[in-house]
């Protein structure tokens, strides 16, 4: 992540294709994913991503609720698939992104502790 930023902040682009098919080699457990998503969110405040008005911050949202749409239209559309289950996901991603940028705030003392006590 922070390749990607400095990449960005040096003019570079990145691209989002969402139609892109991935296949992960995990399947991480309800509480697993949360803690991942929320030192995202707190790398992200580290290096400055979550800035008021920065581009990044727009975005990481446009994107994720762009995400969240497509799901939530397949799910009309395919009802009773595991699309359900992928929006359960991608909300617990969300809180643990949000939480994670307001670190300081969720766990006051000495951060870099708390992110590696999620690791233990």
């Amino acid at each position: 992540m922070a390749f990607a930023k400095q990449y960005l902040d040096a003019g570079g682009t990145i691209v989002y294709a969402p139609d892109a098919a991935v296949r992960h080699s995990h399947d991480h457990p309800p509480g697993r994913l949360f803690r991942r998503y929320f030192d995202i969110g707190a790398i992200y405040q580290r290096l400055g991503i979550w800035q008021a008005g920065s581009g990044q911050q727009r975005t990481l949202l446009r994107d994720g609720l762009s995400t969240v749409g497509h799901k939530l239209a397949r799910l009309r559309r395919e009802p009773g698939g595991r699309i359900g289950a992928d929006l359960g996901r991608d909300l617990l991603k969300f809180l643990g992104v949000q939480l994670g940028r307001r670190e300081p705030l969720v766990a006051p003392g000495d951060q870099t502790t708390f992110l590696l006590f999620w690791h233990l």
